[in-house]
């Protein structure tokens, strides 16, 4: 007489939802019982002892603000000695419509993210923009020079420790997109340098 093995299946794990982070801002919307239910069956009125809380999370999608610089003129009615006007304040990238924080998300959806520009163009007219990737690119290279002197800390004091790590990687890079490129692609070794240092490590140098 054989004697089948019994086979014992792991129970599969009940998923466990995770409390949602505490700093995210919250709308709270209230569903009360009417007046009349919160009355008990021997007459007295009911106390409230809780609350159950369903929480679910929302999403706002981004908003596009335009910053409008406003410079009043201001003239003699009498003579004609000049117009006076206020300087223009100093700007991220003179002569563009780009503002730090579009830059920034443009950067990092293109590098952190993995988005590239091109992509990023259907998703900004989606939104009614017009915005070419050879303009973008352009920001991104402008930004670059005006980041160069954290950069140049950057690499001051990562190479004054020894703790330092690096990762070598070929990467595919596309040519900005001119009547001679042609949207032309190139590859090139990048040395990606690893040390844990913070802001404020940087700017002391």
């Amino acid at each position: 007489m054989s004697v089948k093995p019994t086979v014992f299946s792991p129970r599969p794990k009940k998923p466990v939802r995770r409390p949602l982070p505490a700093e995210l801002p919250r709308e709270v919307i209230e569903h009360d019982i009417p007046e009349q239910d919160k009355q008990c069956v021997c007459g007295c009125m009911k106390q409230r002892i809780g609350e159950e809380v369903t929480e679910q999370l929302e999403f706002i999608p981004a908003k596009l603000t335009v910053i409008a610089h406003v410079r009043p003129k201001y003239a003699c009615n009498r003579c004609d000695e000049g117009v006076s006007i206020a300087s223009m304040p100093q700007l991220f990238l003179p002569k563009s419509i780009a503002t730090p924080s579009l830059v920034a998300h443009t950067i990092i959806s293109k590098y952190q993210d993995h988005l590239p520009l091109y992509r990023q163009e259907h998703i900004w007219k989606r939104m009614g923009i017009e915005m070419p990737r050879n303009t973008v690119c352009g920001w991104i290279m402008a930004a670059a020079q005006v980041c160069m002197p954290m950069r140049e800390a950057l690499i001051k004091v990562s190479f004054a420790e020894d703790d330092v790590s690096r990762n070598t990687a070929l990467a595919r890079n596309l040519l900005p997109l001119t009547r001679t490129s042609g949207g032309l692609s190139h590859c090139q070794w990048i040395g990606i340098y690893q040390k844990s240092l913070s802001v404020s490590e940087i700017l002391m140098q």
